[in-house]
């Protein structure tokens, strides 16, 4: 049986439509043209803390909840928006879906690699190594996904030992969309993610709508790009496993020149593939070389028929990740609150969820009593809301429309990190998670 659960895209525009007509183009204290004023502040904290902060190496506690047929709970809501569908927190990893997208960027030293690069080709080399490198951190993770953000939850990722100064904000909740952005004086990327669920059946496929955009600020490359699909397969029988298929087109606006990825699918029961492929043309659609790799290893530059170069390699998962939640070691320390930090976080912070800490920590009881009070909170909210005929918007995002993709975006406040590095968002919303 073949159920679509929701029309993503009609309801994307719907949104776009209800926020314009509220949301202030320009925002002050942003200058989009010229970043660099914007990103002192990400100077004097990489010098104030340029420190090794210790950073654990696991979790609190091992996997907590005993697993349940996520099959079953499809079966029985056929046909509903999987997005309002209350579940067990036992589906769930400790991490949010804000957090789960910071992943994409454990890999940020490509970024750097492109921008060092002596040609526009090479740079569009290290940028697909960049995309194929943000799908690494799954490999082991096909059981449970991240928690659903409340309407208006943030989160903030300032590691200055990885040059990344990550933020995210859910900016809608019907349809679900989060906006994200990274911030550096040479480079910023930002986008938005909009998750799109299907059944099918035999398999679940995720599909997350939106564009990714990445400026390079001294060469002016602009790149764009979008995520490929997801597969949860063998759903109804033997071992389940997770691959990401289809294609991916990275396009440089500055000089016309694009790599085409294909994410390779495998047949059902014969386990993920994992092999990428990849083509880099020029402006005039000529084939300048090619690459390949597996997005949960490695990835190559084609030198010759006998010759590759190395772009990138995934770092070594710690040992007994599989009784982690399958995470990584950078994902490891995305929900801890370091001492750095710990008089700056905003109250919205996802690392401030008492359901997703009280999960992580082994609680599972109290974690599922708090995420069913929270659930109701944010349903009591959103009624309020639309019975006044209020529209939410934003704090830290505004709508705008991109002209070089002809697409509406989120333009984030840089004000942010001005305010963070003072400790003056601890009083914002001091009672969102109560």
């Amino acid at each position: 049986m073949d159920e679509v659960f929701y029309d993503a895209e009609d309801k994307q525009k719907d949104y776009f439509d209800k926020i314009s007509d509220i949301s202030e183009i320009k925002i002050q204290d942003v200058d989009d043209d010229d970043d660099s004023d914007s990103n002192e502040s990400f100077k004097e904290n990489n010098q104030i803390e340029n420190g090794l902060i210790p950073r654990r190496k696991v979790l609190p506690s091992k996997i907590c909840g005993g697993e349940i047929s996520i099959l079953g709970i499809l079966r029985r809501n056929m046909g509903k928006d999987m997005s309002q569908i209350s579940m067990p927190i036992s589906t769930n990893e400790p991490l949010s879906l804000l957090q789960r997208i910071s992943e994409d960027f454990e890999y940020l030293s490509l970024i750097f690699k492109a921008i060092e690069a002596g040609d526009s080709i090479q740079r569009l080399a290290y940028m697909a190594a960049f995309v194929v490198s943000s799908y690494s951190s799954s490999f082991n993770r096909t059981t449970r996904k991240p928690f659903n953000p409340l309407l208006g939850e943030t989160f903030v990722l300032d590691r200055p030992d990885l040059n990344l100064r990550y933020f995210a904000e859910k900016v809608s909740h019907r349809p679900v969309i989060v906006a994200f952005n990274v911030s550096h004086p040479k480079f910023k990327i930002w986008g938005s993610i909009q998750p799109k669920t299907t059944f099918w059946g035999k398999s679940l496929e995720l599909i997350n709508l939106g564009t990714i955009h990445c400026k390079f600020f001294d060469t002016l490359d602009y790149f764009t790009w979008t995520k490929v699909k997801s597969k949860v397969k063998n759903l109804l029988a033997g071992t389940k496993y997770l691959e990401h298929v289809g294609n991916c087109t990275i396009l440089n606006h500055k000089t016309n020149e694009y790599c085409e990825l294909e994410f390779i699918e495998s047949g059902y029961f014969k386990g993920s593939s994992c092999e990428v492929k990849g083509t880099i043309y020029d402006s005039e659609k000529k084939i300048v070389c090619n690459l390949k790799g597996k997005w949960n290893d490695s990835f190559y530059k084609q030198i010759d028929s006998d010759k590759l170069e190395l772009l990138w390699q995934t770092n070594p998962f710690p040992p007994e990740n599989a009784e982690y939640y399958g995470f990584s070691q950078f994902t490891m320390q995305l929900n801890e609150i370091t001492p750095d930090i710990q008089n700056k976080l905003p109250a919205t912070d996802s690392r401030l969820r008492p359901d997703q800490r009280k999960m992580e920590e082994g609680n599972i009881v109290e974690a599922e009593e708090e995420k069913q009070r929270l659930e109701e909170k944010q349903r009591s909210k959103r009624k309020e809301m639309e019975e006044l005929g209020i529209v939410w918007k934003p704090r830290w995002f505004n709508v705008n429309f991109d002209e070089v993709t002809n697409q509406h975006d989120f333009v984030f406040n840089e004000k942010f990190w001005e305010m963070f590095d003072k400790g003056e968002l601890t009083d914002i919303e001091t009672d969102f998670f109560a």
